[in-house]
Parts: structure tokens; C-alpha cells; sequence
């Protein structure tokens, strides 16, 4: 008896560190992609910018548009950098009301990367009315621009989001920069934010993301 528990032990302490040197190696081979802005960054040199992608705030709930996306799409675009633009959800209003101020952000042919959604915080909401207002944008976001959005959210809320409709028709943005993430959150997400650091020509720290894939997995028909 005590030499098959130990033979387990043997066996799960093996597993344990082959998993950790993966999951070691892993995070040394990320690279930065692509980083995500908002109105809380500030970009002081553009032409010293150097990545593969952008994603910055355009709208938040029914009304709020960030003072500063126009400013990085122009400069994006200016500079031949691939540009898309998110929407940060509020559980407390519609989501026809929220898509409506997204697309009078975002007009068709504007971005050269499909919408995100930005799902995070409490989501104090029940599970049926969290899938139906995101199941709910990412229809109305089908229906205007004829892609599916990315996703963004914490690996901690991916079991809250399975039931939504058309949920496995999305690409997944995991943001676990303050989450433990292993080989099958690093598989699963066609981008993973994992860490938020210095990037040439922007002040401070900002989230940095890696992209699983091509850029052409993520780019408007």
C-alpha cells in the first residue's frame, strides 16, 4: 500500500514539474504583439511605436466616447499600423443602445481589425441577462459589420460567458495579467494580455498582448 501511494505521489510530483517548466517555457516565448489604449495612456512619440497591432477605447455603455480614439486611429492608420476598436460593456444598459454608440464611433470601413468587446469587473448581473446583453451586442455587431468581435475577459468569468449565443463563433481576448494562466488558456485565446510594460514612444506602463496566429485571423472581411 505505502509503495502504490508512493508510486502516485512519484507520478503526480513528475507531472507537476513538467507542467511548471511548460508553463515556464511558455512565458519566456511571449512576445508583444500588440497593445491595448484608452484615454489613460499617452502616446509621445508615434514613429517610435513598433508593433504588430493596436486596439484602443472607443465607446463605453449608451453614451460615453473616449476623448482620445480618433486621435489614435488617425495615427495608427497614418503609419500603416493594423487598428481596431473596443466597446467597454455596462451591465446596466441594452445592448442595441450600446452597439448604436459604438457604431457612430466606429462607421464601417473605419478600422482595419474586427471590434472587441470588453467584459470585465463584477458583472452583477444574473447569468441569463449577462448572455443575453452580450449575446445580444455580438448580434447586433454581426449584423452591421458581418464579423463576429473578439471577446475580452478574465479567465475567471469564461464558464459565466459559455451560454452565450454565438459565443463559440468569437475569438477570445483573455486578460490575466492578474490571472494564473497555463497551456490551455494560452491556447485558447487568439490574443492573451499578460503583462503591462514600458513600450517605445508611450509614457509609463500599458497592457502589452500576445497573438496566437496570424493578424489575418483577426482582420475585417
Amino acid at each position: 500500500m505505502k509503495k502504490k501511494l508512493l508510486w502516485i505521489i512519484s507520478i503526480l510530483l513528475v507531472f507537476l514539474a513538467i507542467w511548471g517548466l511548460t508553463k515556464f517555457d511558455l512565458q519566456q516565448k511571449r512576445t508583444v504583439d500588440g497593445i491595448d489604449l484608452s484615454h489613460h495612456n499617452t502616446v509621445t512619440d508615434w514613429d517610435k511605436v513598433n508593433v504588430k497591432f493596436i486596439y484602443a477605447k472607443a465607446t463605453e455603455g449608451k453614451s460615453h466616447k473616449d476623448s482620445k480614439y480618433n486621435s489614435y486611429r488617425k495615427n495608427a492608420t497614418k503609419r500603416g499600423i493594423p487598428f481596431g476598436a473596443y466597446h467597454f460593456l455596462s451591465t446596466n444598459v441594452s445592448a442595441k443602445k450600446q452597439f448604436q454608440n459604438f457604431k457612430n464611433a466606429v462607421p464601417k470601413g473605419s478600422t482595419t481589425l474586427i471590434p472587441m468587446l470588453d467584459i470585465e469587473g463584477k458583472l452583477s448581473i444574473s447569468n441569463d441577462n449577462l448572455h443575453a446583453l452580450v449575446g445580444g451586442w455580438i448580434k447586433e455587431c454581426h449584423d452591421y459589420y458581418g464579423v463576429y468581435p473578439l471577446l475580452y475577459f478574465s479567465p475567471s468569468h469564461y464558464k459565466r460567458l459559455m451560454g452565450t449565443p454565438n459565443f463559440w463563433k468569437c475569438q477570445i481576448w483573455f486578460g490575466a495579467i492578474d490571472s494564473r494562466w497555463d497551456i490551455i488558456t494560452f491556447n485558447t485565446a487568439k490574443i492573451v494580455q499578460f503583462k503591462m510594460d514600458k513600450v517605445d514612444g508611450i509614457s509609463g506602463r500599458i497592457d502589452c498582448n500576445h497573438l496566437n496566429g496570424s493578424l489575418d485571423d483577426i482582420k475585417m472581411n
